[in-house]
């Protein structure tokens, strides 16, 4: 079989790793992704020859490997400091290696008390499981999870509950002897009726050692009970399955995990103990109001910014207004007041929340934080873009300048400018692109299409022109209510169109029709009396779609749509997101332009007008009959449509052309 090479492995328009960082980022365990080389990380995908597009690869490529939960699970990515081997280093794909490998198991995962983690790809039937090879039963044991799932697991899963008897009280200040290449010997051992997390004793060992034992009663299954028993004194006659005890499972168990769990299969006793564990919560958990008393709005969003340590025994009780809410309604004041409080943090070395706050002043409120750049270039930060809309020509003039010999950075300062967007940043732009810098060969993209993450374009003649609205208006539901006559005649959202798709021949869906005189149209003189945008759901996901306008205003498929080649097999999704069409409406009262423009902050992003809230880069298509690009008129995110919706279709207009288009972009 060929081997595919890099390039075709760093699959960028459909990498999974964003999705992944948001489930960990959205998970209450602990974790440290540890850096990686470039040389490493590429040399790993093509041993592999796994793609980016799975969870598997995104963490070979983008990872030296994950700690979680304090150091107690190591996942291997392409190894480095802080880890030790990789995912080729531990399954035989690495020259030299000292690990030997186990036939039909790929490691994927290690853990402090020896237990390790490993892929069926051959041992168990092929099954692609993730297996645990358990140091209290020497046996690999099926936690019934795929790779993603898995990962998911250490994310947010309950691990305290996977390891109650082999941990100890205070287990996070010892695990802190442990080096890179070592885990814990327990004595009396954890397969042994006397061993436990808090009886035994713990001593570091090689993790050289920990896998010998691994490999060494891995050979079989009678060698594994010869094994067992021969260390334990007994005889190596159960070695026949046993069915679970649980009414409706087919699993079957060893006798030794019988033993251990009372007759249940892993799985199953875990859930027994999920249920335990969640019973005990109910009955104890108290609730916790953080806002009593308060009134001062700044002290109110300081406690929303605050991050908060995930308790199962503590429900918070929520504000009656949500973040959003809560910056609108700041004076002018009060939003200098949490500006000082978000410097203040910046200052004592909490980055993260202090530019979370700006971001909040500048994209809900339009707010200039331009006081405080100077402090942020000064220590190095570049990020968000955004912050520096409103910088000062001075600045402004350093960016020029160190963009010209910035390598390590010049990509956000090309980001930062684009924002500035004033008339010295076009015209250097323009000078970029006549004469395109020497340094221009080492970007993705021309210098001057860092322009479309702002919002705007050169034109052939060097101009600035704005491709996004000076407003935004927001899309959002009225709660499960049906929206009154009166908003419906002036936009509805979401309904099932009138003709079909000729790639996959479901129904096209209208995203939105709106009286052309609406503000954010009303420049544009489009000949109608009311903008309708089509498109279908599912192809939309995998390339722009053009819909032509006729004179009446009917949307027809355009012959300039080209169906992807990997468009094979379209799934039908659900049709979920139609039932909440009735329930949208179109706010009468503008915002800020800049309101959805970060993707990350917390806002519902549904809108017209305003900025996109771009998941991915910026992805502005020029209309296929003039060659222009076409004009930003809102967007439909479909978390705020679904319970469990993602991705974001994006709507413009070529107003000359009569010409529309969507795009779509998840994490």
């Amino acid at each position: 079989m060929r081997a595919r090479p890099i390039e075709e492995l760093v699959d960028t328009e459909n990498d999974s790793w964003m999705e992944f960082r948001e489930t960990l980022e959205n998970g209450k365990n602990s974790y440290t992704i540890l850096s990686i080389e470039q040389s490493a990380a590429e040399d790993t995908i093509y041993r592999l020859q796994v793609s980016t597009k799975s969870y598997l690869g995104s963490i070979a490529y983008r990872t030296g490997g994950i700690i979680f939960d304090h150091g107690w699970i190591t996942l291997l990515g392409a190894g480095g400091a802080g880890v030790y081997g990789s995912l080729t280093s531990w399954n035989g794909l690495q020259e030299n290696a000292e690990i030997q490998p186990l036939e039909g198991m790929l490691v994927v995962a290690y853990d402090a008390a020896g237990g390790f983690f490993a892929m069926d790809t051959g041992r168990f039937g092929r099954t692609g499981h993730v297996y645990y090879f358990a140091p209290d039963t020497l046996e690999w044991e099926s936690t019934e999870l795929a790779y993603s799932g898995f990962t998911a697991w250490l994310a947010d899963g309950d691990l305290g509950l996977f390891y109650q008897t082999f941990r100890w009280e205070a287990w996070q200040e010892k695990i802190r002897q442990l080096g890179a290449g070592q885990v814990f010997a327990y004595y009396p051992p954890l397969w042994s009726e006397e061993g436990s997390g808090e009886s035994s004793s713990k001593t570091p060992i090689s993790i050289k050692e920990a896998w010998l034992t691994v490999v060494d009663v891995s050979v079989s299954l009678t060698t594994r009970f010869s094994y067992i028993e021969a260390i334990k004194g007994g005889s190596s006659s159960m070695t026949e399955k046993i069915p679970c005890n649980s009414e409706g499972c087919a699993a079957t168990i060893l006798p030794t995990t019988a033993a251990k769990t009372g007759g249940y299969c892993m799985p199953c006793h875990q859930e027994q103990e999920r249920r335990k564990r969640q019973a005990y919560i109910e009955r104890h958990r108290k609730t916790v109001n953080l806002y009593e008393g308060l009134n001062d709005k700044v002290e109110i969003l300081k406690i929303m910014h605050a991050p908060r340590r995930y308790d199962p025994l503590v429900e918070y009780i929520p504000y009656p207004l949500n973040k959003v809410q809560m910056y609108d309604s700041l004076s002018s004041e009060e939003a200098a007041s949490l500006m000082d409080y978000a410097m203040h943090l910046f200052a004592s070395g909490d980055e993260e929340t202090s530019q979370e706050i700006l971001s909040s002043l500048v994209c809900y409120r339009n707010d200039s934080v331009a006081g405080c750049l100077p402090i942020l270039m000064e220590n190095g930060v570049y990020y968000p873009g955004i912050l520096y809309k409103d910088a000062t020509p001075d600045i402004r003039d350093r960016l020029l300048e160190q963009v010209e010999w910035d390598d390590d950075n010049r990509n956000h300062i090309l980001l930062m400018l684009a924002w500035i967007g004033d008339e010295q940043v076009v015209r250097r732009f323009h000078k970029w692109r006549v004469n395109p810098p020497q340094w221009a060969g080492q970007m993705y993209v021309a210098p001057e299409t860092y322009a479309h993450e702002a919002g705007w374009k050169l034109s052939d003649s060097g101009d600035r022109m704005d491709l996004v609205h000076e407003q935004s208006y927001a899309i959002e539901s009225i709660g499960g209510n049906p929206v009154p006559v009166a908003h419906e005649t002036s936009a509805k959202f979401l309904r099932t169109g009138t003709s079909d798709c000729p790639w996959c021949g479901g129904k096209l869906t209208t995203l939105i029709e709106v009286d052309t005189t609406h503000p954010v149209l009303a420049k544009l003189n489009l000949p109608l009396d009311r903008l309708r945008v089509d498109t279908c759901v599912l192809c939309g996901c995998y390339n722009v779609i053009y819909m032509e306008l006729g004179a009446d205003g009917v949307p027809r498929w355009s012959e300039y749509n080209r169906k992807p080649e990997h468009m094979s097999d379209v799934e039908e999704c659900s049709e979920e997101y139609l039932q909440a069409g009735p329930e949208l409406r179109l706010s009468t009262k503008p915002r800020s332009a800049f309101y959805a423009a970060i993707w990350e902050l917390s806002q519902q992003c549904s809108q017209l007008g305003g900025h996109p809230s771009w998941v991915q880069d910026a992805e502005l298509p020029d209309c296929p009959c003039c060659g222009q690009s076409m004009f930003f008129i809102g967007q439909l995110d479909w978390s705020d449509l679904e319970q469990y919706g993602e991705g974001i279709y994006y709507m413009f207009v070529c107003p000359k052309d009569r010409m529309t288009a969507t795009t779509y972009q998840q994490s």
